[in-house]
């Protein structure tokens, strides 16, 4: 298990190989349904279910007048 998490760690993060290789280890399944996002990990049995932001939440999300960021996304 060590051998196998430290080339993990030491892949290069441009190649595309490595980032399916982290992909096929990591996730099991993702969902996407019109408002969320489902991705069922292979590493827990808990299911990490988010909703997709819109476009405009996300354009609001870099900040309000003041320069703070829209913590609420």
């Amino acid at each position: 298990v060590k051998f196998f998490l430290q080339n993990i760690r030491n892949g290069d993060i441009n190649s595309t190989k490595y980032k399916k290789l982290l992909i096929d280890t990591l996730i099991n399944r993702i969902y996407l349904y019109d408002d969320r996002l489902t991705i069922i990990f292979n590493t827990q049995d808990k299911v990490s279910d988010k909703k997709i932001p819109s476009i405009e939440d996300i354009e609001c999300s870099y900040g309000d007048k003041n320069g703070q960021p829209n913590k609420d996304l």
